[in-house]
């Protein structure tokens, strides 16, 4: 029998699977990290108004005009355990890569161990960010679903005409009808969201791939980029969509960015969708949005932060229980900022 101490083999390579989900949302519209001490997220916003100056005779009084109305909202974090068992089983073995003549001890091995956990919660933690952020940006609401089936709503308060449901009625026809405007209904849309109370004309348009397939072969979308046409300017990279995360394929008119996301999550077993289908999230850059983390209920925490990691060395059986906790919202600063159509039936 080979002894393995004697022998000369070597690890030529190791592999391991990095599932790191791309953070689109965070990085690009809610960048701003908020930490506090307290229950609830409070969010204030001040619209300018679009009042124009009054017209007065010139021996009349002027007329007092004072149009910043402010909306306040007051918003309920959600909350997140992640638990996971350190064994010292752990601490036996070599770690991947470990060469025999490293000088590990056992201990060492537990606290890297340990420590790989942590950044596993961190990268959770990311991922239920990333989601809170696409769905929430895209119904202007989130509905936060506990362990127990007990549910949660937490409404932005955007307006409800920025919700859209085509019916399949003239002017409304769902994209997959080969005679549909879409060029027009994105006009109409992008025109509500400017019309809103604080609103702005959208920056990006997401998609997701059931609805980029019909989208990309729409008759008026391919005419307003056919360049022979004087004043054309947009450009789609219309070619085959490798499911690498979320990809931008170019952009329609002259500023707005057309994306398809096809990334995926797992939400108790359950493959998800980062961005939902049939429906095409439109976003504003002045959608203010931050990553609010709350109170963290824990006597050894304490403090405000993101997430709160520590672990505990139980006696018999002897393990380690690593513990992450975190309350973690993402919400847009100006929900009008945000709007979405559901576009297929």
């Amino acid at each position: 029998m080979p002894n393995p101490v004697n022998d000369r083999y070597e690890l030529a390579q190791y592999i391991e699977e990095q599932a790191v989900t791309p953070t689109f949302y965070l990085n690009r519209f809610a960048s701003t990290i908020i930490e506090s001490e307290e229950e609830y997220v409070l969010v204030e916003m001040k619209f300018a108004g679009k009042e124009v100056a009054p017209l007065v005779m010139p021996m009349e009084q002027g007329q007092v005009i004072y149009e910043r109305a402010t909306s306040t909202k007051r918003l309920t974090p959600g909350y997140t355990k992640m638990k996971d068992i350190v064994t010292p089983s752990n601490s036996l073995r070599r770690r991947a890569g470990e060469r025999v003549r490293d000088k590990v001890t056992p201990k060492d091995r537990l606290n890297a161990a340990t420590t790989e956990q942590f950044i596993t919660h961190d990268q959770r933690l990311t991922r239920l960010c990333e989601l809170m952020a696409a769905h929430g940006f895209a119904d202007g609401k989130l509905t936060l679903t506990y362990k127990d089936g007990r549910q949660a709503l937490v409404d932005f308060g955007r307006s409800p005409a920025l919700t859209v449901v085509l019916d399949g009625e003239a002017g409304n026809e769902y994209w997959n009808d080969p005679n549909a405007k879409i060029v027009d209904q994105i006009d109409i849309q992008c025109k509500r969201m400017s019309d809103a109370e604080g609103g702005v004309a959208p920056t990006d348009m997401i998609l997701p791939l059931d609805v980029w397939q019909p989208f990309k072969n729409n008759a008026q979308v391919k005419d307003s980029l056919d360049t022979d046409f004087s004043g054309q300017s947009g450009a789609l990279e219309r070619g085959v969509t490798m499911p690498e995360g979320i990809v931008l394929k170019g952009v329609l008119g002259n500023n707005l960015a057309v994306w398809v996301d096809t990334r995926t999550v797992s939400v108790k077993g359950v493959q998800t969708a980062m961005q939902k289908a049939k429906k095409v999230t439109f976003l504003s850059d002045a959608v203010a949005g931050a990553q609010h983390f709350g109170a963290i209920l824990d006597v050894e925490a304490m403090i405000a932060i993101r997430m709160f990691s520590k672990f505990k060395d139980e006696f018999d059986p002897s393990l380690r229980v690593a513990l992450s906790v975190s309350a973690p919202l993402v919400a847009p600063g100006n929900p009008n900022a945000t709007s979405s159509m559901t576009v297929l039936e």
